[in-house]
């Protein structure tokens, strides 16, 4: 205690010096560097040395002005009497305050040897420090190893050699200290790290929070003492922390300004690292540069790239992508390599040209190796358009220059499969109570119903039979749609997991979720088998439809037993309304009721009309949907990213402007957000363009599934 008690005083002596002009005291030391070695402050005789050389500066100034008075006008004469009189007050003030320090340091001394109790004179010097220093901020707490944590010892005291082993400490005020605190607190989590563990302060245990205020300063003071041992060049300590903290980093966020702000404030240069991953960092600003372009690196893969090319432990390695480089690429001698492996979010990319006439070729060349390597098992290589910020250096080419990718080939959805049958059962059962409520409007089966119980007569079976054709109808849309998905699969030869069905509460289901397990060839393979499924249901909904107005108009059908739906509900689809506006002579239109709400049908024509709402709805170019793998397929993952915000744009002002009364859009819009908002996984072969015929015909099914989903 008697050390920092001493620093005290030190401290008041050099602001009492402070009164005179011709001695200028650094800046308010913080509150840590009060902490002195003893011995250095022991010692008063130089500082009234000092005095006595400041006495006679101002004798000096003072006769230098008597010595021109003949030639000063009288009012600089004044100014000079002035100034005499006032240094001499404050001459005398801090002769005072001197006798005082001394008087304070003798009781100081005894206390050393007698029982002489130094908390009574806390008070005392508090008084005397506030006088002459206001924002003064006493520290009489020992220095406690809480101000340096480490993983070993958490509460064990440290020595002041220990805290400072340079043997001098040198000053910065507390709003210097304060303000690179901040600074340091805003940086991304492994340049804290790397910092804190330069000066041998462990901060890995503060990745997921910030460190406490007590650590931040406390690492801000070590680094500030110790810079000029880390400036150095064979400073092999702050190479080693660097590169321990970007092995570990877990997160980076933005702050390159403050960054800056904290390298200004202490004049530290980083010096360049171990080769880690293929990057160097010549200074702290280009580290800092460096993990802000990795987190912009991260956000374009997370965009167009779904989670599931990203699983924990299962990415390639430096290694395994030099392997692919140098044994399989030099083996064909398809594709020129212009750079090395490079790391991105779940595998390696590689820059270059492709040597042959079309992606195809080169693709299957380079495969002919590859399914004979080692990384077969566990890995797959794709040509795709570059998913890094890169992308937009190239004006050659808007989409991205081609480049090879090496991944992790198991790319299996990751939800439990008992998770997904349950949605789909919840999704069938409510299947089945949109079939019970369209024929609960009808008071001839409702009124059957009730007879029967009535009479304890509890057999449905005719009920039943009803239902069946309706539901059969409608899953003989969403089975043509899904089988040819499979056929497609199969054709091309990749895996696809089995259909989820997807729940909805103003429609039978809103269709399933077919996911890839292993990527498709190419990008026409992922057009073909995104579009022959909503092609097929739309076909089979449209003949279902027909067939049932063709039924119900029939001479001598009695469809008393018919189910209902509201005359808005049919009004909902431009299409489908107007064929069955056409079939009934105007019902909907022409030869329209207010009266009446509800139309009756027939269930083909029921199943029909819902079947051409549901896959027009699937061709949305939103997420991974058949739309959206329709929209990646001909305009790529950047140009699906901009038709995919235009048509979020498009289904909201239809909502508020009342072209969505029946709130399907809303409800599959929020589908595609939280659970197919993802792109698609990559394909082996995605720089070959989908033929212009199949744009021709996307263009067209598109335009029929818009006028599906336009309202009467």
């Amino acid at each position: 205690r008697f050390p920092m008690i001493t620093s005290c005083i030190f401290l008041l002596l050099l602001s009492t010096l402070s009164t005179y002009q011709s001695f200028k005291l650094p800046p308010i030391p913080h509150r840590n560097y009060y902490v002195q070695y003893g011995k250095q402050h022991q010692k008063f005789s130089s500082y009234r040395v000092l005095d006595s050389s400041l006495q006679l500066s101002a004798n000096n100034n003072t006769s230098g002005g008597s010595g021109s008075s003949d030639t000063m006008s009288a009012a600089q004469v004044l100014r000079e009497q002035a100034l005499r009189v006032r240094l001499e007050a404050e001459k005398l003030e801090a002769e005072l305050a001197l006798e005082k320090v001394n008087m304070l340091e003798s009781r100081f001394k005894a206390a050393e040897t007698t029982s002489l109790n130094i908390t009574e004179m806390q008070p005392q010097v508090e008084t005397l420090a506030k006088k002459f220093v206001p924002n003064f901020i006493p520290l009489y707490n020992s220095y406690n190893k809480k101000n340096i944590v480490t993983k070993d010892e958490e509460n064990a005291p440290i020595t002041l050699e220990e805290a400072f082993p340079s043997g001098y400490i040198p000053i910065l005020t507390q709003a210097e200290v304060s303000e690179a605190s901040d600074a340091f607190r805003e940086l991304p989590a492994y340049i804290r790290v790397a910092l804190a563990k330069a000066v041998d302060i462990d901060l890995s245990g503060d990745y997921d929070k910030l460190p406490s205020s007590d650590k931040t300063e406390t690492v801000v003071i070590r680094l500030y003492e110790e810079k000029e041992n880390l400036l150095r060049s064979n400073s092999q300590k702050l190479k080693d922390s660097v590169n321990y903290a970007l092995m570990s980093r877990q997160s980076i966020s933005p702050g390159v300004e403050l960054m800056k702000e904290l390298n200004s404030t202490f004049k530290i240069e980083m010096l360049t690292s171990k080769d880690l991953e293929n990057y160097s960092f010549d200074n702290l600003e280009e580290l800092l540069e460096e993990g802000e372009y990795e987190s912009r690196r991260r956000r374009f893969m997370q965009v167009y790239y779904p989670d599931r090319t990203r699983k924990e432990g299962l990415a390639p390695t430096l290694e395994d992508a030099e392997y692919f480089m140098y044994d399989i690429l030099d083996a064909k001698n398809v594709f020129n390599p212009t750079s090395k492996p490079e790391k991105t979010e779940g595998g390696y990319i590689i820059r270059g040209e492709n040597r042959m006439k079309d992606a195809e070729t080169m693709v299957a060349e380079i495969d002919k190796v590859f399914k004979e390597s080692k990384l077969n098992e566990k890995y797959q290589f794709y040509f795709v358009r570059d998913p890094t910020p890169e992308q937009f250096d190239d004006m050659g080419d808007i989409l991205g220059s081609p480049l090879l990718m090496l991944m992790s080939n198991d790319m299996k959805p990751a939800t439990s499969p008992f998770v997904l049958s349950l949605i789909s059962s919840a999704s069938l059962f409510l299947a089945f109570l949109f079939t019970l409520g369209s024929f609960s409007s009808n008071p001839t089966i409702v009124n059957r119903l009730r007879e029967d119980n009535a009479l304890g007569n509890y057999d449905v079976t005719w009920f039943n039979e009803l239902l069946l054709p309706l539901l059969g109808s409608l899953f003989a849309i969403q089975l043509a749609h899904e089988l040819s998905h499979f056929v497609v699969s199969k054709k091309d030869d990749f895996k696809i997991s089995p259909p989820t069905v997807i729940p909805a509460f103003n429609l039978p289901f809103l269709g399933c979720i077919t996911s890839f397990r292993t990527s498709p060839p190419s990008v026409t393979s992922l057009f073909d088998f995104s579009l022959s499924g909503p092609t097929s249901g739309m076909i089979v909904s449209t003949v279902l439809l027909f067939l049932g107005l063709q039924i119900q108009t029939s001479p001598g059908t009695d469809f008393s037993y018919y189910p209902y739906l509201p005359v808005d509900f049919l009004k909902s689809s431009n299409v489908g309304g107007s064929i069955v506006d056409a079939f009934l002579g105007g019902i909907l239109t022409s030869s329209y009721d207010p009266d009446v709400s509800e139309i009756q049908l027939h269930p083909f024509a029921i199943a029909g009309y819902t079947g051409l709402i549901i896959n027009a709805l699937n061709l949305l170019p939103l997420g991974n949907t058949d739309g959206g793998r329709v929209s990646q397929a001909l305009f790529g993952r950047q140009g699906a990213s901009v038709i995919q915000g235009l048509t979020y744009t498009l289904m909201l002002l239809a909502s508020l402007f009342g072209s969505d009364s029946q709130k399907f859009l809303v409800a599959y819009s929020l589908l595609c957000i939280f659970v197919q908002g993802d792109m698609e996984i990559p394909m082996r072969n995605e720089i070959d363009a989908v033929s212009r015929s199949r744009l021709f015909f996307a263009i067209g099914i598109w335009f029929a599934a818009g006028l599906a989903l336009l309202p009467m």
